[in-house]
């Protein structure tokens, strides 16, 4: 017999016929049953049994070749996972989380050092070349790119006059000049709308997510294209960009008057005065002004004091002055804004155009930050740059620029 095809069903139709008609003809006479007869019934129904399992296995093989696959009759018993099963896995996975959101964290401040980086080298760069352009002066100074505005037809401007075509925004902006003359940029004619460009592009830190409001004259908040924006990236330092006394300066400006600190006699803004052009810094992290109250700002007077928006100190000044790289939190995120480790620091550019990371006690060293043969008293250090000085010079009063 074969299975599935019509052949087989009739075939087993026929033999249940054939077993009834034997099983008709071994009845004896009499009604009772032989053991022959008794033989033959159990033969017969063992046949009917298969024909009907044949007939089910028939039917599955007919359905299967149609495309009607039968479902399993255990098939809705697949066993489940168990609550603890399940609160086991979601164990484990915050377990790997845990463990890889530092690594990712860490790789993503990484990423915003080296675009930093890479942002102050290429203002470094720009920055040299404006130097060679111009007989070696350092730009970001009242004497020298600063000195359009202040030799301009703005002598009697008030202090947030916006129609000033020219590239520097205030005196001490030197953001706008190499963006206007050594990267080509196009800038708006309205100081305001320029500001605003100046703190984006390469201008700008990836780390830097703070937002800073125009000041002026003890108000904060929106002034004429004044608005808020990203706060202040970079700045250069005041003291490398002045002259030591008048005698020789373009403008009153520009004569670095701090009580008690003294530069090198000879020191002019140029770049074969500032010392180790590889060891000596140009721009850094850091903001002007931040305020007491921990609200970056930033001054729109187009003749700021003290450096404006644009210049700065550095890290080693006292505490009374720090106003871009303060010693204690929440102010101090705003320069050391690139985390390393357990500690944190800030990019600097150097003059001879290489940028690299220094962690913040590293930072407080005062000799990459002053031109070199400035005579500094202990007391114009803060307590971090003194401690270093004396670990160098125990019992020093007095510090002397040496690079």
């Amino acid at each position: 017999m074969i299975r599935g095809g019509p052949g087989g069903r009739q075939s087993g139709r026929h033999w249940g016929r054939c077993w009834g008609e034997a099983l008709a003809e071994a009845m004896p006479e009499g009604g009772g049953e032989s053991a022959d007869h008794a033989r033959l019934r159990k033969k017969a129904t063992r046949s009917m049994k298969a024909d009907s399992l044949n007939d089910v296995l028939d039917s599955s093989v007919t359905l299967r070749h149609i495309g009607s696959p039968v479902p399993h009759p255990r098939a809705s018993l697949r066993p489940a996972f168990s609550l603890v099963e399940m609160l086991v896995v979601v164990a484990v996975i915050s377990l790997l989380v845990s463990i890889l959101l530092p690594s990712l964290e860490g790789a993503r401040h990484q990423a915003f050092t080296v675009k930093c980086q890479a942002h102050q080298g290429s203002i470094a760069r720009a920055a040299a070349a404006y130097e060679a352009e111009d007989n070696g002066w350092l730009p970001g100074s009242p004497g020298t790119s600063g000195a359009v505005l202040l030799d301009g037809p703005y002598a009697t401007a008030g202090a947030t006059f916006e129609q000033m075509p020219e590239a520097p925004v205030q005196i001490w902006d030197w953001a706008g000049p190499l963006a206007a003359h050594q990267m080509h940029m196009s800038l708006p004619a309205n100081r305001g709308e320029r500001f605003g460009r100046l703190v984006t592009g390469v201008f700008e830190c990836p780390a830097n997510d703070y937002l800073a409001a125009p000041y002026h004259d003890g108000m904060i908040g929106a002034i004429g294209r004044f608005k808020v924006q990203r706060m202040v990236s970079y700045n250069t330092l005041r003291q490398f960009m002045c002259w030591p006394t008048s005698a020789g300066a373009p403008c009153s400006e520009a004569v670095y008057d701090v009580p008690g600190a003294f530069l090198a006699r000879d020191y002019r803004p140029r770049i074969d005065r500032v010392g180790n052009p590889s060891e000596n810094v140009l721009i850094a992290d850091g903001s002007r002004f931040t305020n007491a109250s921990g609200n970056p700002d930033f001054d729109i007077d187009w003749q700021g004091a003290y450096g404006g928006a644009f210049a700065d100190g550095g890290p080693t000044i006292p505490d009374a002055y720090l106003r871009s790289y303060w010693r204690s939190d929440p102010q101090r995120l705003f320069s050391y804004r690139h985390p390393k480790g357990k500690q944190s620091g800030l990019v600097a550019a150097y003059f001879d155009g290489h940028a690299a990371y220094s962690s913040e006690q590293r930072s407080r060293f005062p000799d990459p930050w002053w031109p070199k043969g400035t005579l500094m008293p202990l007391s114009e250090f803060n307590a971090d740059s003194a401690e270093q000085v004396l670990a160098i010079c125990p019992g020093a009063t007095t510090y002397t620029i040496r690079r």
